[in-house]
């Protein structure tokens, strides 16, 4: 059970179904939906035949308009012109949010002009608006069996892609099962990191101990409400950093870095952990949540979807692979309408 403000969700066997009916008898609920039914915000739905459950905002999405670029007579940007600007703005912060994974670096990244819009983030918003609408997001939750299920953390960061030198960082977490390819993503983010980072594997570090703590959170969360304690894993496209974890040698040449490493080999070695391998860089979903890439997106793209096995898997191409961009979102990625 899930409760918004005065909102309720509620999901379990019909037992549990009958007993919140009559709970709701005596504390006087108002509407119940059940199938397809708006919670929040979101269209929430569930097959009645295959079971399978999805989450979409393509009612709200399909109402956001494009702002017209209104200029003063010395080329500056109107005052109601920044008023509807930021108005897309935070809608498209929440859809990213929510439901749109593949657009969360384009919004995260704008946030740092919202203060004094110029036409170019203008168009830049609406081109995010065009690759929203034309790539509508849906988070998807397969039914099925999982024979070897677990928690899968991934981080990546990209150093210095944001203005004064900031860098932005992006996590994903998700419940995987290895033997079926079956994926639920069950978190994800894209924000610039705070600290100050000073190379890749400082940027890196600080990505997977915010990773960490995130996907232990979620594993204590499942385990109080569903009694179920799933293993660990973590996985990151910087090589030195697991090469380091592993490492029996001393780290201490790398001194900004030897609590992190130190740590993480720590919670191995406790076994909260079950292992942290390294991904390439080409298949790692959380690149994009980091950069502004038409592949980084279609990876983010297709794993709100359940599929995070873009590659050859043992000779063959993985059944959940959807297949890459079609050529619209190819163009979409590759042209700038201005």
């Amino acid at each position: 059970m899930c409760w918004q403000v005065d909102d309720a969700l509620v999901a379990g066997t019909q037992a549990v179904q009958d007993a919140f009916q009559r709970v709701g008898r005596h504390l006087d609920f108002g509407k119940a939906e059940s199938g397809s039914f708006r919670h929040c915000g979101l269209r929430l739905n569930q097959d009645q035949t295959t079971g399978n459950i999805t989450a979409d905002q393509d009612e709200y999405i399909e109402g956001l308009q494009r702002v017209t670029v209104r200029l003063n007579q010395d080329g500056t940007v109107t005052e109601d012109c920044k008023d509807e600007a930021r108005s897309l703005f935070g809608a498209l912060c929440w859809v990213a949010l929510a439901t749109a994974p593949h657009i969360s670096a384009r919004v995260s990244m704008a946030g740092s002009s919202m203060a004094e819009p110029t036409d170019k983030w203008i168009r830049d918003l609406n081109y995010t608006l065009q690759i929203l609408q034309q790539m509508p997001s849906k988070l998807v939750y397969e039914a099925g069996h999982w024979p070897s299920p677990v928690i899968v953390g991934e981080a990546d960061a990209a150093l210095g892609n944001l203005p004064k030198g900031g860098t932005q960082g992006g996590m994903m977490v998700s419940m995987r099962d290895w033997d079926t390819d079956m994926s639920y993503m069950l978190s994800y983010e894209s924000k610039r990191i705070r600290r100050v980072v000073l190379s890749s594997l400082q940027a890196e570090s600080a990505m997977q101990v915010k990773l960490l703590d995130k996907t232990k959170w979620i594993q204590q969360l499942m385990s109080t409400l569903m009694g179920i304690s799933l293993e660990m894993v973590l996985k990151s496209d910087c090589k030195s950093l697991v090469e380091a974890v592993h490492s029996l040698s001393n780290v201490n040449r790398m001194k900004s870095q030897t609590k992190e490493v130190y740590g993480f080999r720590e919670v191995l070695q406790r076994g909260e952990v079950k292992s942290m391998s390294h991904t390439p860089g080409v298949t790692n979903i959380p690149d994009g949540l980091t950069k502004d890439s038409v592949r980084g997106r279609h990876l983010t793209w297709q794993a709100a979807k359940g599929c995070v096995e873009p590659i050859w898997k043992n000779g063959a191409r993985s059944s959940r692979w959807l297949g890459e961009p079609t050529m619209q979102e190819w163009e979409v990625g590759r042209s700038m309408p201005y």
